[in-house]
């Protein structure tokens, strides 16, 4: 039994003061781990917006709120509308320029900047080379030739912008196009 009191009650030395320490650090260790996670999870994934789609050559700039716009439309894509829409859509300002938590719910992940930047991020590895620094995407989750679609316009620093028309199961890991790439340039 260890004394209450101060006074009679033995200092810990030697091996107790080093587990004591290390136990401290685990558990600001864990702290940290779980409130880092915490944050990605509530903020959307807006943290991503900073990381590039491609290591190499492309960053965003700018804050996320400002440089990523998700609609969720029944809009429908064609071919012959494909670059001239998608450029107006990043000349507009959406409001809210992200869905409702319940519609980007039922949307998908493509409708959370987490979800379409992992999807832009894969296509730019093998759609786009050397392309300048992005500064803004503009997403619309609607259809291209009456069939769901990720209609994704994104702007660079050199006045370029691309329009991709991507199949809604795109991710990190794969996607699939489709028409060709709309390229405009200034």
């Amino acid at each position: 039994m260890i004394p209450i009191s101060r006074a009679v009650r033995p200092k810990p030395r030697g091996r107790a003061v080093f587990g004591l320490v290390v136990g401290a650090a685990a558990a600001v260790s864990a702290f940290a781990v779980i409130a880092d996670t915490a944050l990605h999870r509530t903020d959307g994934g807006n943290s991503s917006i900073a990381a590039q789609f491609k290591p190499s050559a492309l960053a965003f700039a700018g804050p996320a709120d400002s440089s990523v716009q998700i609609h969720l439309s029944d809009a429908d894509y064609s071919a012959a509308t494909l670059g001239s829409r998608g450029s107006a859509n990043l000349a507009a300002t959406w409001t809210p320029p992200l869905p409702h938590n319940a519609e980007a719910a039922a949307a998908g992940p493509l409708a959370t900047v987490r979800g379409l930047t992992d999807c832009l991020r894969a296509v730019s590895a093998k759609e786009v080379q050397d392309a300048p620094t992005v500064t803004k995407v503009a997403a619309e989750l609607a259809r291209y030739d009456s069939k769901p679609a990720l209609v994704a316009a994104v702007g660079y620093t050199d006045g370029t912008k691309r329009v991709f028309a991507l199949d809604r199961a795109c991710t990190a890991d794969s996607y699939r196009l489709l028409a060709p790439v709309a390229v405009l340039t200034p």
